[in-house]
């Protein structure tokens, strides 16, 4: 039964790693599009479409970052990995720590996570 809840918790580690990750190469993606275009370096293009699409492509990475809060979701998902992790470790040490413990302990995870994904929807 514990492997279940490892299973829950490194996936979560692992969903909060990638929305982290994509949350910096968004980042700066925007700002490197966004130093290109306005230095508009000449060894790149001349003609002032390149540059029009570049800060096309850059809007919308900006956009994505904005409404994706992949930072906000990654750091729910971290601290539920680390509750849940820290409750495994328990319930491995302290013999009067039970399954149900570890129950509580995700789905109280879940809420973390759920908790953001609920303010999303009414906002």
């Amino acid at each position: 039964m514990p492997l279940t809840f490892r299973i829950t918790s490194a996936y979560w580690r692992l969903l909060a790693a990638v929305l982290g990750s994509l949350h910096v190469s968004l980042a700066l993606i925007v700002a490197v599009l966004s130093v290109l275009v306005a230095a508009k370096p000449p060894f790149l293009a001349d003609g002032e479409a390149f540059y029009r699409d570049l800060a096309a492509v850059g809007a919308v990475c900006n956009a994505v970052l904005l409404t994706l809060s992949a930072r906000d979701r990654g750091f729910r998902y971290r601290k539920a990995h680390c509750l849940l992790r820290d409750e495994i470790a328990r319930y491995e040490q302290d013999s009067s720590f039970g399954i149900n413990d570890l129950i509580v302990a995700r789905q109280k995870g879940l809420a973390m996570i759920d908790t953001h994904q609920q303010e999303r929807a009414a906002g």
